[in-house]
């Protein structure tokens, strides 16, 4: 390992050491052309026949051909122009969020780019919700954990899909009797539902309950944006049809949620609206009142009416 590959955001694996043979395969099956990901398979005389006293686990993991034995390492990578392998993660730690595959480890590799040294990610799925999210479990450092700051470096490097909804402060990375992490004991450190209400209005904590029933969960603050912390497109529409059913200041649109996108703002934004709906109910009774009276005036107390006059 050479000093100039601790700064790669990539780890560097090299090449295949004498007497073995290492291929990158695509899904198919094929070998994959140099830059273009794939499974790392490995084979020649250091490779075994298979697992001891594990037939289904052999059949899955090794093929054995007339060249010998290969084993399919479960482990993405990528051949480089220069012939090094460089390693991009694990297979089963690819996942589908809003559709797009995700390889966590890139998302691990930008928190500790971004400060985050000792961190683990995960695709947790809360409870009652059909949707996961992207939860960052983080040992903050000295200074405390700026979230907002955190995200705004995130979104930097990555797509929007793949910046956590989630950050949870966690004291140390629980793992496994082999040392790996263990990402059951993770997702129990998240809380499902909501706890208690944030804001500094009625408005602002009725609106935090809302959304935290959504998410099914309530790490996120009234200041954050709703899109960030993990609300889909269905979810907002959801949302506002949860305001217009619970909340008579007129319409509330999927718009309005855009234009004020944080709890705070759209909090702001209904109650504003609630003083001119008041004042022009009170208007338009005033004005019903004066037009009654206008009308007692111009009509007589008694005697035929002014038709029958006429007649």
């Amino acid at each position: 390992m050479r000093e100039a590959d601790l700064t790669q955001e990539r780890s560097v694996v090299g090449t295949p050491i004498a007497g073995s043979r290492i291929e990158i395969r695509t899904t198919d099956g094929v070998p994959a052309v140099p830059g273009v990901p794939g499974e790392i398979v490995i084979s020649g005389a250091g490779v075994a026949n298979g697992y001891y006293q594990r037939d289904p686990a052999t059949e899955t993991k090794f093929a054995f051909g007339p060249c010998g034995a290969e084993f399919r390492t479960g482990d993405l990578g990528r051949l480089r122009n220069d012939g090094m392998i460089e390693f991009l993660g694990r297979l089963d730690r690819q996942v589908k969020v809003r559709g797009f595959r995700v390889e966590l480890a890139e998302i691990e590799g930008a928190l500790r780019k971004a400060g985050m040294a000792d961190c683990a990610l995960d695709l947790v799925k809360f409870d009652g919700d059909e949707d996961a999210r992207l939860v960052a479990y983080v040992i903050v450092p000295k200074g405390g954990l700026n979230e907002r700051a955190l995200r705004d470096v995130l979104k930097a490097t990555l797509p929007a899909y793949m910046v956590p909804s989630v950050f949870v402060e966690i004291s140390r990375i629980p793992t496994t009797i082999s040392g790996k992490v263990d990402y059951a004991a993770l997702s129990k450190l998240v809380r499902s539902g909501a706890n208690h209400a944030k804001g500094h209005t009625d408005t602002e904590r009725w609106l935090f309950t809302l959304v935290a029933s959504k998410l099914k969960h309530d790490k996120f603050d009234v200041t954050d944006n709703l899109l960030d912390i993990g609300l889909a497109s269905l979810d907002i529409v959801g949302l506002v049809s949860s305001i217009r059913g619970k909340c008579a200041t007129g319409q509330v649109s999927v718009l309005d949620v855009f234009e004020y996108p944080t709890i705070r703002a759209l909090a702001g934004h209904i109650d504003s609206r609630r003083v001119p709906d008041l004042k022009e109910k009170r208007e338009k009774n005033e004005r019903a009142v004066k037009r009654q009276a206008m009308l007692a005036l111009r009509a007589p107390a008694h005697g035929p009416t002014a038709l029958g006059a006429n007649q």
